[in-house]
């Protein structure tokens, strides 16, 4: 089954954090190429790459999927 990724909000994230996919793409190590690949759905994302993004934008892994992959918002817990 493939899951729609949400770029929009993952993109949103990049260029608030990086101000470009170009710098984001540095930091994390990810080709500008597969990259743009990743962010237009034309290839799904690996663990691995999502691990780097997700540190890189500090992201908590249990938001993952509101900025990864269509499935709603993330629930927040109170600390």
């Amino acid at each position: 089954m493939k899951v729609m990724q949400t770029e929009t909000r993952l993109q949103k994230r990049i260029e608030a954090r990086f101000d470009t996919c170009s710098k984001f793409s540095k930091a994390t190590g990810i080709t500008p190429a597969t990259l743009s690949r990743l962010l237009n759905g034309q290839t799904e994302w690996r663990i691995s790459q999502i691990e780097k993004a997700r540190k890189a934008l500090n992201i908590p892994a249990k938001e993952i999927p509101y900025y990864f992959f269509e499935l709603g918002s993330p629930k927040m817990e109170k600390q």
